[in-house]
């Protein structure tokens, strides 16, 4: 199972990893966030900060160096949803909130259909604690790596994809009034509309088996005390508290 932040690739999984861009350089995801995929989407890969790319890898920051990360004194808000819908299996809409500061983050997965918690995650101070409902478990697990990455870092990751050629433009359209560019992956499977500017990522449609994944995410700057820069994991009481293996 793992996060929605976590874009590394598991066997089983029904959209490839490297369907959307990013390094592979930025060195290992936490291996509890890459258990959380089983409990998201019945397997299918969801929305993702940390991409992984083929090709541009060294057109792209780390997720720690400086000019990619949060702001100092400001809490990142991105919520993403996404639509996974075949005809095989019923429709899953997940929505997947991430707060994100320079040295810790939480995220809180649900399913939009039913209200349910799909997964919560947080991170700080090298703790990442993982709360699964279908097993009322939080596992812990210590790493001073956060599992997540922030906007600015996707953008570059989608920028470098573009201009190394492991994307290519398809058209431009007009976004919520900006000029964004639509962008394809090798072998046509994954869109994505980026703002022509920015490069952030506004939308991410990806289609294999027979299963079509979309994906659409807004990112707000918030200050650090804002009542919206939610940090703190809900209270799970009765929760079995558990270390990673």
């Amino acid at each position: 199972m793992r996060s929605m932040g976590d874009r590394t690739a598991t066997a089983g999984e029904a959209f490839a990893s490297s369907e959307g861009p990013g390094p592979p350089r930025a060195g290992p995801v936490v291996g509890l966030m890459r258990r959380i995929i089983a409990i998201v989407c019945a397997g299918i890969a969801v929305a993702a900060s940390i991409p992984v790319l083929g090709g541009a890898s060294d057109r792209v920051p780390l997720p720690t160096d400086a000019a990619v990360r949060v702001p100092a004194g400001m809490v990142e808000h991105t919520v993403t949803v996404q639509d996974v819908t075949g005809p095989h299996a019923a429709r899953r809409r997940v929505r997947a909130e991430l707060w994100l500061t320079r040295d810790r983050g939480r995220e809180l997965v649900t399913d939009e259909l039913t209200g349910e918690v799909v997964a919560e995650t947080t991170a700080a101070s090298g703790e990442i604690r993982v709360y699964e409902p279908e097993l009322d478990r939080i596992t812990v697990e210590h790493r001073r790596q956060l599992p997540f990455a922030s906007a600015a870092y996707e953008a570059a990751a989608q920028r470098a994809a573009l201009e190394s050629g492991h994307t290519r433009k398809l058209r431009e359209q007009i976004v919520g009034g900006r000029r964004a560019l639509v962008t394809e992956s090798p072998g046509g499977r994954t869109t994505t509309v980026v703002d022509a500017e920015t490069y952030q990522l506004l939308e991410r449609r990806t289609t294999l088996a027979g299963a079509v994944q979309t994906e659409h995410r807004t990112t707000e700057l918030l200050p650090a005390g804002s009542p919206r820069a939610k940090l703190e994991m809900r209270p799970h009481p009765g929760a079995k508290v558990v270390q990673a293996s």
